[in-house]
């Protein structure tokens, strides 16, 4: 999936900035990406591009930002870390990556805790995801110190992060990450290895 011609000259010679997975979100100033309207069960997307933004093509250093709200913890392991990759390929220097996702550590917080079972349970459901339709589920759990050690090992600077208490029971967490420098792709690919085998239980793996 390539980006239409029409939509970067919208820019005006402007930043080009991607926001993946829009939902119902609008955002003006950017190019707003999400899945087709049939795969969504009950929200009803408003985006510029229909498509999987996973088979998006982007010229290297050609990006100023990109964002995804409650989108990245829906991706593999595998999946997210190669994405990662390609978004550092994508972004300039200086660019941004702006992700929010569940808080993990927080919500096992309140999972392990002695709250009532309900609040535990809405917990379980931030985590895990919403399950209405086939992409509506969670596969990966995010927590600050995830996110720092992996973005700082795919050539980002972390330039800020904001743990999101919004009732006591629902916890987020948010992050933006600069693009540091140019980095050969390969040396990007050996960081997400080695990201990917810190979470092996073993050699077998």
């Amino acid at each position: 999936m390539i980006i239409d011609n029409e939509l970067i000259k919208k820019m005006n010679g402007g930043p080009i900035r991607l926001h993946l997975g829009c939902g119902t979100k609008y955002l003006e100033g950017y190019v707003n990406i999400d899945y087709p309207v049939e795969k969504h069960s009950i929200v009803q997307p408003k985006a510029d591009v229909f498509g999987d933004f996973r088979e998006l093509k982007c010229p290297e250093n050609s990006v100023d930002e990109i964002r995804l709200h409650h989108v990245f913890e829906h991706f593999s392991r595998g999946t997210s870390l190669g994405l990662l990759v390609g978004w550092n390929k994508w972004l300039k220097v200086g660019g941004v990556l702006h992700l929010a996702t569940p808080d993990a550590e927080e919500s096992a917080r309140v999972i392990c805790s002695n709250r009532p079972l309900a609040n535990k349970m809405i917990a379980i459901r931030h985590l895990t995801g919403s399950h209405e339709a086939a992409w509506a589920y969670h596969i990966e759990q995010w927590f600050e110190e995830r996110f720092v050690h992996t973005l700082t090992m795919l050539n980002y600077n972390i330039v800020m992060l904001n743990k999101i208490n919004r009732d006591g029971t629902i916890f987020d967490i948010e992050v933006k990450g600069t693009k540091v420098n140019e980095t050969k792709l390969n040396e990007l690919i050996v960081s997400a290895e080695k990201l990917l085998w810190e979470s092996a239980t073993g050699p077998i793996e």
